[in-house]
């Protein structure tokens, strides 16, 4: 028939000198047995640990009751998830830990400020401490613009060092401001909205007789502050 000329899959003779096809799937399928899954832990590190590097010693155990010593590397800015390979065909992945006061996003990092209403409209001075330990004054003066509530401000070169590059990322903050937790009334009233011009002193505008207000309840939102990193 018009099949003949392969003879029954007789072993792929134009290939030069032979190759028997169930061999060859025999070999491929024993490589494969042994090639082991490599075992993947993940290693504890520290946001301040990757801003400064750091020596970490790990003990392996691996089977029969052997234990080996490792020790990995931690650069400054080294990128989480990066995977150690070791002997033994395990893989060590480094994971970051959460932090109390900052989050970081590549090479930057992000945290928050609680300001009084005082300080958001009159300027502000706050001492936070970086990663290092070093204790830096943050602030805005009088004259730049008021910090608002949700307010994002930047400090550049202050962020994460660049991984394998020179220089570091900057650092943002998210600003909350305190408002009174009673309204204000009376002659403070009257000298809120004399200090206060423009658009901020705007009363509100009266009702006409018969017009009902329907008063506006508070909510408390379970966890709205649990997101909030502030120093």
């Amino acid at each position: 028939g018009g099949f003949g000329g392969m003879g029954g899959m007789g072993g792929f003779g134009g290939m030069g000198g032979g190759v028997n096809l169930e061999e060859l799937l025999n070999a491929l399928n024993q490589g494969m047995r042994g090639q082991r899954t490599p075992q993947v832990l993940q290693v504890q590190v520290t946001l301040e640990e990757l801003y400064t590097g750091a020596e970490k010693r790990l003990v392996l155990a691996y089977g029969g009751g052997q234990r080996r010593e490792v020790t990995l590397s931690i650069v400054p800015g080294l990128p989480a998830g990066v995977v150690f390979r070791v002997e033994g065909g395990v893989h060590l992945r480094v994971k970051e830990k959460p932090h109390p006061t900052f989050e970081r996003s590549g090479d930057h990092l992000h945290t928050r400020l609680s300001l009084s209403l005082y300080e958001a409209l009159t300027g502000f001075r706050r001492q936070i401490k970086l990663l290092d330990g070093q204790a830096i004054w943050l602030g805005a003066e009088p004259n730049s613009a008021v910090t608002t509530p949700g307010m994002l401000r930047r400090l550049r070169g202050f962020g994460m060092p660049r991984f394998q590059a020179a220089g570091k990322g900057d650092l943002f903050v998210r600003f909350s401001v305190r408002f009174p937790e009673k309204p204000i009334s009376g002659e403070s009233a009257k000298l809120l909205k004399q200090v206060l011009r423009g658009s901020a002193g705007t009363a509100s505008p009266s009702t006409r007789e018969g017009e009902r207000v329907f008063r506006l309840h508070v909510v408390e939102e379970q966890g709205a502050s649990n997101d909030e990193r502030e120093v």
